[in-house]
């Protein structure tokens, strides 16, 4: 029997198929390559969702070929299709699952806030540190409506949307830190009015507690 032909596995995979794969691993790898290498920089988190997708795109590619006569026209599209799906998710995941953590601790703060500082502010009490409470208001709305874009934009079917979901999580993403930073200083202020007040209430009750034994002793003296 003579050797099989080098390459013949690839021979048996439908060329339409074949076209689209390499057309996505052309145009749209370095795409995802971006987003992940943009997420570390910005993070300095391994992007383990990333890789774990990048991984699995591979796999359906392997799986293509290597059982390309026993998929048929239908199962070889259905492979192409979970690369293609991988590749997206490569490109999206981490920062959703970023922003569903940090959104998370956002709001804690954002109810600590509320019962901490947001009295004194709503009194009129100068809090050096503290952020507008309009300005905070506004980034959380901002937050949610570019989260409602990426989660709409997985929805779909084209890299255009796709794309602009990624960019959508990425800046919701960037807008949730500042967001964090502006609940953490908000409540160290309202804290440090809160201990000054705190000291300034023993002052008083430490010199009313002297005035009323320096009164004490003089009647007894007198």
């Amino acid at each position: 029997m003579p050797a099989e032909v080098e390459g013949s596995e690839l021979a048996k995979v439908d060329p339409h198929q074949l076209e689209r794969v390499l057309v996505l691993l052309r145009d749209k790898l370095p795409l995802v390559f971006e987003a992940n290498r943009y997420f570390e920089e910005r993070t300095g988190f391994h992007n383990e969702a990333g890789s774990n997708n990048l991984v699995d795109a591979l796999s359906h590619f392997a799986t293509l070929v290597e059982n390309a006569e026993q998929l048929g026209p239908q199962g070889q599209a259905e492979q192409v299709a979970m690369l293609e799906d991988h590749l997206r998710r490569s490109m999206m995941e981490a920062f959703e699952q970023l922003l569903k953590f940090r959104l998370a601790d956002a709001a804690v703060l954002w109810e600590d806030y509320l019962e901490e500082t947001m009295p004194l502010l709503e009194a009129g009490v100068d809090l050096p540190g503290a952020r507008d409470h309009q300005e905070l208001t506004e980034k959380r709305e901002e937050i949610a409506a570019l989260l409602e874009v990426g989660r709409l934009s997985k929805r779909e079917i084209s890299w255009e949307d796709w794309e602009e979901g990624t960019g959508a999580l990425a800046e919701a993403c960037g807008l949730t830190e500042s967001l964090l930073e502006g609940l953490e200083a908000s409540l160290v202020a309202a804290r440090r009015e809160r201990r000054r007040r705190r000291r300034n209430l023993w002052i008083a009750a430490a010199v009313l507690v002297a005035f009323l034994a320096g009164v004490a002793l003089g009647t007894l003296l007198f």
